[in-house]
Order: structure tokens, then sequence, then C-alpha cells
């Protein structure tokens, strides 16, 4: 160690104490020539902090609360947070990384929401400009400018904004409706069921469009991911969804069938049509028929039968006893066998669909329109009394004919 005068770039002077090789302190020595002496950095600081709570007055933001030095700190923090959502937008990628990442805010921003902001933005920037004027980050920003304690600021220094953000959204208290509500709340109201004992307070909203049924739930939860995957829907991305074919059914009927499973299964759920909604809570919808007889329409099976059922029902055995039957995935029947097959139909339950229905048809026409011929077999054999072929003699003088010599 050894001690050494060092004059600042403020032309004050100061001893310090250095440590480690020559070469070491020399860089040392010339990096704090460099720099201003500590009493006026502190001196700077506290002007820069004194600018900070100028400005901070002028924007419009409110007085802060504790102690002088706090709030002189607080009020440069404040500055410097709110600084960042201007300059945010034109911040390198990794930069921008540091202080802002959208994870945090996903409870707050619905998949449908991020997914069409995306697709209007070229880069991160812009994703930020735009998903910003989204009414609850500019809640969230209104709540951060509203906070008054020194101390709250300078806890949160080192933070994320959007962490910052999401956990004021979080603290927030439910809002209580006012008088005059909205319309949207009432009819959103209007259009809740729910179960004596929830799950959770998240809503399923089910809708029934014209060829496929949606039901948008922004939790995970497995029991309901499964619900979902045995009866049929699939995760877009935003949503779940089933399509739906002449073979579903009504529409209705099957937004109010997948409600009526959710409602016992203990999920809230939000139907808007009046009629699906209460036959979701009854259970009086036409359940959907799930057994079919349908027909190939191309490829190696075209013509062939196929019978199908759902993964929760066991016809395997049956539908394998039929003659040609064999499995591609489903059941295949050659068309010959309609007969077979249509009463299989039958006892099991099954529907058949228009085109197999036609399939069968031009099969019994064919059928009915076939040759009919009566033949009977000759038999050339000779038979004894006792029904056995008798026994011929072989002659003792065999030749060949002289016509059939050369």
């Amino acid at each position: 160690m050894a001690k050494y005068q060092i004059t600042h770039s403020c032309g004050h002077t100061e001893t310090v104490a250095l440590f480690g090789k020559s070469k070491d302190r020399d860089w040392q020595i010339e990096k704090l020539e460099g720099k201003i002496c500590p009493e006026c950095w502190h001196e700077q600081q506290i002007e820069a902090d004194k600018k900070a709570a100028e400005q901070n007055a002028v924007s419009g933001l409110p007085e802060l609360t504790g102690s002088e030095k706090q709030i002189l700190w607080a009020e440069k923090i404040r500055a410097d947070k709110l600084a960042l959502l201007e300059t945010l937008p034109t911040m390198p990628v990794y930069e921008m990384d540091t202080w802002w990442s959208w994870h945090h805010l996903r409870d707050f921003i619905s998949k449908e929401q991020e997914k069409e902001i995306s697709g209007q933005c070229e880069n991160k920037g812009d994703l930020f400009k735009v998903a910003i004027q989204l009414p609850i980050l500019q809640k969230g920003l209104t709540v951060l400018k509203a906070q008054t304690r020194a101390s709250w600021w300078i806890d949160n220094r080192d933070s994320k904004l959007s962490i910052i953000i999401a956990e004021l959204l979080k603290a927030l208290p439910a809002e209580q409706p006012s008088e005059n509500k909205p319309l949207e709340i009432d009819a959103q109201a209007e259009a809740t069921v729910r179960p004596e004992t929830p799950v959770t307070e998240t809503v399923a909203e089910i809708k029934a469009l014209a060829n496929k049924i949606t039901v948008s739930f922004p939790e995970k939860v497995e029991s309901f991911r499964l619900i979902m995957r045995n009866h049929g829907f699939t995760w877009s991305g935003s949503c779940w969804v089933c399509e739906l074919n002449a073979r579903n059914g009504v529409p209705s009927d099957r937004a109010a069938e997948i409600g009526h499973i959710l409602l016992g299964s203990g999920f809230i759920i939000r139907i808007y049509d009046d009629l699906t909604r209460q036959l979701a809570i009854d259970g009086n919808y036409s359940e959907e028929q799930t057994r079919w007889i349908t027909a190939y329409t191309s490829g190696n099976e075209q013509g062939r039968l196929c019978i199908s059922w759902s993964r929760d029902e066991d016809y395997d055995k049956a539908a394998k006893r039929l003659p040609t039957a064999y499995v591609k995935p489903s059941i295949s029947v050659a068309v010959e066998q309609f007969e077979q097959v249509l009463d299989f139909a039958e006892i099991n339950d099954f529907s058949i669909s228009e085109t197999a229905m036609k399939v069968i048809d031009a099969a019994r026409e064919a059928k009915e329109h076939a040759l009919i011929a009566h033949v009977e077999l000759v038999d050339k054999v000779q038979h004894s009394d006792d029904g056995k072929p008798v026994k011929l003699e072989t002659p003792e003088n065999v030749g060949v004919d002289n016509d059939l010599r050369d």
C-alpha cells in the first residue's frame, strides 16, 4: 500500500491509499484524476436531485413524503423512471430488456390483445409504444405517478418498470361498480352462471359460432385443460376451439353441452344467448351423436364404409366381427356387407351419414339388379351304391392309336 496525492478534474486534491502492482496503481491514479472529487460529486448529485424535483413539480407530479435526504434522492429516481418510458422505444433490444418484460404483465393483457398488437408492429420498440396505450397499462402508469412515499421509490430504484406496474396493478382494490354501471357490466352479470363451489373465479366465456365453438379461459388449470381435450377442443393460442360439421348437431347444443360439463366440474361460465345458457344449466340439450357410419370418398379405401365412435366408448369387438372388417384406422367394411352394417348400426344406435347412405343405396341397387342364375353342378364321377367313386380298371395293353401317330 502507498498513499498518493490526487488532483481531480475539478481542481481539488485528496490523499488516497492505493494497492496492487505499480502499473495498476498508475492506471488507478489516471482514472481518479479524470473524475471530480467526492465532495463535488455529492454536490452535483444534490443539484441534480433538486433539478429533478423542480421538473417533477412542473410536470404536475405530487410531492413526496419522507426525510429531506430521502425525498431528494427519490425525486431523481422518479424522474429517471418516468424518463425511461419516453426512451424505451428507441433503446436497443438488449438494453430495453433490462427495464421491460412483457411476461410480467400477462395477467393483465389478454393473449388476443398481445397477438393483435404484435401483428401491427415490426419491432419491440413499436410494440411498446402501441401496448402502453392500452387502458390497463395507462391505469398502471397513473398509479405509478401517484406514488408519494420517497421510501417506495428508493426501494424500487433497481426494479424493472414492468415489474413495478404489475405489482401496483395487483395491489389495486377490486373496483366497485357505480350506480350508473356500464351496459357491458350488466350484460356480463346477466350471462354469468356460477356453480355452488367454484374451482376458480376465472370465467369461461362460451361462444357458439356458425361452424365452431370457442371457449375463452385465461388461466392455466389442468382439470380444465383435460375437459377441453376430452371433448374435442384444441388450443388455438388464444382460446379453446372445437370445429363443427354436419355430424356434430346444432352449435347451440354443443355450446350448452360444454357449458353444462364445465358447470358440473365447478367452473364459472358465461353464455350470452339466453336459450343456450338455460340449456347449459338444465342439461336439456340434444346430446352429440358420437357413433357414426360414414364412407371413405378417396384413397385406397374409397367406396368402403367406416365405423367410428368416441374414445370413451368401446364397440371394437362387435365391429370387428362384421365380414371383411379391418382397422384402417377406424373399422373399415366392404360396402357389399351393408345389410350386416345396417343391423349393427340399429342395434348399437349408430347414425349413418348422408354420404354413407348414398353408397349403401348404390350397393343395394347393384344387388337388386344383379343377374341371378340357377346353376346345378353335374357330377361326372361314377359312384357305387355306398357313394364312393367307382374304381376304374386299368387296361392290359396301352398304346397310341394309329390315327394319332405322326
